[in-house]
């Protein structure tokens, strides 16, 4: 999840909608008009922070003899998650309360770039190279940013 506020790019609704309620701030989720909306189904790519970072400086050190030739191009391992699993996972972090931080508004607009993009990748290249694929889960990388980002984030929702 990003530290500072969302942008606006179309994917900076993806962590805003955990990270702001999170920090007790409202946020905007551009699916669907509420949390029965069968909009919220729409599945995204995800992965956590902390993978990322781990995988970011595995790929600077990482030999160019082990890439496949011709490339050096690798989608980041992370994992396949709906929207409304992401609302789903914050409540069961952070307590259904946190939901009342989300104004949904769909934004047509949003819904059809975020729905151009692929859900689903094959890890296999990434891990055969040996990056790191985050098999904890949202409800695990929302309490990392929790511990990463404390000053940011509230740390009174840890309920493990």
């Amino acid at each position: 999840m990003r530290p500072t506020p969302p942008s606006d790019a179309p994917s900076a609704f993806i962590s805003g909608i955990l990270r702001e309620p999170l920090a007790d701030k409202k946020t905007v989720c551009p699916f669907g008009a509420s949390l029965e909306d069968p909009a919220l189904d729409m599945p995204i790519w995800v992965g956590s922070t902390r993978s990322a970072v781990k995988n970011i400086a595995y790929a600077r050190l990482a030999s160019a003899e082990r890439f496949a030739e011709h490339t050096r191009v690798v989608n980041l391992p992370g994992f396949t998650i709906t929207v409304k699993q992401q609302l789903e996972a914050l409540a069961k972090v952070a307590g259904k309360e946190a939901l009342d931080f989300i104004e949904f508004a769909p934004d047509p607009d949003i819904q059809r770039i975020v729905g151009s993009w692929p859900a689903h990748f094959d890890n296999t290249y990434a891990r055969s190279l040996g990056f790191h694929a985050d098999k904890r889960g949202l409800e695990s990388a929302i309490r990392e940013h929790l511990e990463d980002d404390a000053p940011y984030s509230r740390k009174r929702y840890y309920m493990y």
